[in-house]
């Protein structure tokens, strides 16, 4: 009876060592899986949607604003289409069908949300410049009155002056003058020139614009600042001469 009790405790004894032996293989069998998973989720990848792959980015910056940025799909697919799905200000440089795409945000940017298609995937990620903190549609006062900045290039009139926010003064046929002024981030911005046409061009962008004036003469640039709480005017005059004398204008 005696070796009976003790043969049999020493098979439930056996068989409880080899359970807890069969369950830790079975834990440890599943502990690198849960380990890649848990290092997934604490890596810096950009995003992750579901069961699609995730997309990895070469610079986590919350500033965008005159920068390049390429996002990656880490996992390998037969195809990918990119595309910017909402937002101003940024675009697509060179491919759009590949594993990577490369993005170039704009001065004026703030907010986009950007798509890529791959396998039976759709992963939009919202980027939105740590700047866009406030919401614009109740900006609480009207754009602030600043002055018209000119930096103008080489060649320029002998009575030009630099370093004081800029002159008024510029050469006819040149193409190197920008006009601007410090950015908003709620503000939409609107310039004009007078005389137009062929005499006088202006090209915007943004808070600020590139002037070209054919001919000797007055021209005056008008810069209309809006925002939700209102608008404010500035007017800029410019002298144009011809500086031909002076070693010849750039052509446009």
């Amino acid at each position: 009876m005696k070796t009976n009790f003790k043969n049999f405790a020493f098979i439930f004894l056996f068989s409880i060592f080899l359970f807890s032996c069969q369950t830790e293989e079975s834990i440890g069998d599943e502990l690198p899986q849960n380990a890649i998973e848990k290092l997934k989720k604490g890596n810096t990848l950009a995003s992750k949607s579901g069961s699609c792959s995730y997309i990895d980015v070469d610079n986590e910056s919350k500033l965008y604003r005159g920068e390049y940025r390429t996002y990656t799909v880490v996992e390998n697919y037969s195809s990918y289409q990119w595309s910017i799905d909402s937002g101003s200000n940024v675009q697509i440089i060179g491919a759009s069908n590949q594993k990577s795409v490369t993005l170039y945000f704009s001065q004026g940017f703030n907010q986009a949300v950007i798509k890529v298609l791959f396998g039976n995937c759709d992963e939009r990620l919202t980027l939105t410049d740590s700047r866009f903190d406030c919401d614009c549609n109740v900006y609480p006062t009207p754009p602030l009155a600043y002055p018209i900045y000119s930096t103008f290039g080489s060649p320029v009139p002998s009575n030009y002056e630099k370093d004081n926010l800029g002159s008024n003064y510029i050469c006819t046929t040149t193409i190197n003058n920008e006009l601007s002024v410090p950015y908003e981030r709620c503000a939409s911005y609107n310039w004009q020139i007078s005389p137009g046409g062929n005499q006088g061009k202006v090209f915007p962008s943004n808070n600020s614009a590139i002037v070209t004036v054919s001919q000797p003469g007055t021209y005056t640039v008008t810069l209309t600042t809006t925002n939700v709480a209102g608008s404010r005017i500035e007017k800029f005059l410019l002298y144009a001469e011809d500086c031909n004398g002076d070693g010849g204008p750039i052509g446009f």
